[in-house]
């Protein structure tokens, strides 16, 4: 069982340390339970997670990795004549997330909401790398924002509840998790999230339930 969001980093493999820890915790919990949840939470727990980096580059248009080189040229061009440019910031930003340079992407996403703070995708992003580093109230303040200016999101609804599930709020976590599926957002991620959600909160089948949308 893995948690997943949607923007990455080099531990996804392990779904980062903190995933590490907080999922162990849940394996734990749900051990003594029937066969059939231990063995959906085994591969649950490998699928964990908000979008990585990647993820986050590659829903926005005109990233996609034939162009990229082209699109990050045309930011830098823009970028020369304009340092503030907020879109050409964000850009720049989600091409380098793309590239996997997440310290260089934060620095042209916080110059984009600098200049303009209605970037919903800036805000996720920012949202995702503070996720990726283990600090859960900081995106989750990142993926409100995001969900202000863009509400019904399902990306963001799916990335806030897999950081509410990180910060041992579970409760929280189905909300912005079922609250994604409404918004037709109808993935075995967001499945996947849901079924670890309501399995860290003992409700052992409607986790495997969910889990069963997972594939």
């Amino acid at each position: 069982v893995k948690v997943s969001l949607s923007a990455d980093g080099g531990d996804e493999l392990f779904c980062g340390y903190h995933r590490y820890w907080v999922m162990d915790r849940i394996r734990r919990y749900l051990s003594p339970l029937p066969g059939a949840i231990p063995r959906a939470l085994g591969r649950a727990i490998a699928l964990i997670g908000t979008d990585t980096a990647a993820d986050v580059a590659a829903a926005h248009p005109g990233l996609r990795l034939p162009a990229i080189r082209d699109r990050m040229r045309k930011f830098q061009a823009v970028l020369a004549k304009n340092p503030e440019h907020a879109a050409a910031n964000e850009g720049a930003a989600l091409v380098f997330m793309r590239s996997g340079l997440n310290r260089e992407a934060e620095v042209y996403l916080r110059k984009a909401v600098a200049v303009n703070p209605n970037l919903w995708r800036s805000r996720n992003a920012l949202g995702v790398l503070n996720d990726q580093r283990g600090e859960y109230e900081k995106a989750a303040k990142e993926f409100e924002a995001a969900l202000a200016l863009s509400p019904n999101n399902g990306q963001v609804l799916n990335n806030l509840g897999v950081v509410r599930l990180m910060s041992s709020d579970p409760q929280k976590a189905v909300t912005a998790l079922r609250a994604a599926l409404k918004a037709g957002v109808s993935s075995p991620r967001v499945y996947n999230n849901l079924g670890l959600a309501l399995a860290r909160m003992g409700r052992a089948q409607e986790a495997l339930e969910a889990f069963r949308y997972v594939g």
